[in-house]
């Protein structure tokens, strides 16, 4: 049995391409030539936002709980909804998540309180 789910797991990586499932999801990208390894942020929080139960079986049997785990723990926690988020960091048990702080980095030089400058 287990020898059937590893060949499935080769024959999935092997494929380059989303599943035909997959295009309603992906409306305004060319859902055909995603390569899943090259947009594999986009296909993993597009997933988690909008896809349903079959949608997440295949990116976890796609990517591993390993690589999905890494991913989203790597993506800023504001990619993903707040329910969704919730329910795949019980599902993965992530702990850990991006928040990114905003508006700490000046975008001009004029905004720089001058006694930062040296």
């Amino acid at each position: 049995m287990k020898k059937l789910f590893v060949d499935k797991i080769k024959a999935l990586r092997k494929s380059k391409t989303l599943p035909g499932f997959f295009r309603p999801m992906f409306w305004s990208y060319k859902s055909l030539d995603m390569d899943p390894e090259q947009h594999k942020n986009e296909i993993i929080v597009q997933t988690i936002n909008y896809g349903g139960w079959m949608h997440w079986k295949w990116i976890v049997n796609y990517y591993g709980k390993k690589e999905m785990k890494k991913t989203i723990q790597n993506l800023p926690v504001r990619a993903f909804l707040p329910p969704n988020l919730k329910l795949i960091s019980l599902l993965l048990n992530i702990k850990k998540f991006n928040y990114a702080p905003r508006g700490t980095k000046p975008r001009y030089k004029s905004d720089i309180p001058k006694t930062w400058l040296f």
